[in-house]
């Protein structure tokens, strides 16, 4: 089966920078310790994702400078089951060529 692969980034995306007020779900955003710094998320964007790494069809990439940080600590203080998701970062075209190169196998990289 092909897998469609879904790029995931942290800073003003996943986690916005200032937000305030309410999310576009009509939540109020929360606030969590991630390490060393808090962030802000919306939790039903969370469960959404959570919801869409469970399909089979899909695969979940981190592409953001927080690199291995964000599965290690990000994951766990909004519970995104991220886990296990593979890491894009700065070692190079080697490995984004791998990454490539597994978007079709289930096993991934």
């Amino acid at each position: 089966m092909t897998k469609v692969s879904l790029y995931i980034d942290v800073d003003g995306v996943l986690c916005p920078f200032g937000a305030t007020g309410r999310t576009d779900w009509g939540t109020a955003w929360s606030i969590a310790g991630a390490g060393l710094l808090e962030v802000s998320y919306a939790v039903d964007l969370v469960k959404a994702l959570n919801e869409l790494a469970g399909r089979p069809d899909l695969r979940f990439v981190w592409l953001t400078s927080w690199e291995s940080l964000a599965p290690e600590f990000l994951c766990p203080a909004i519970g995104l089951a991220g886990q296990e998701w593979p890491v894009l970062g700065r070692r190079g075209p080697g490995q984004r060529r791998r990454l490539v190169e597994t978007a079709g196998n289930p096993a991934g990289p």
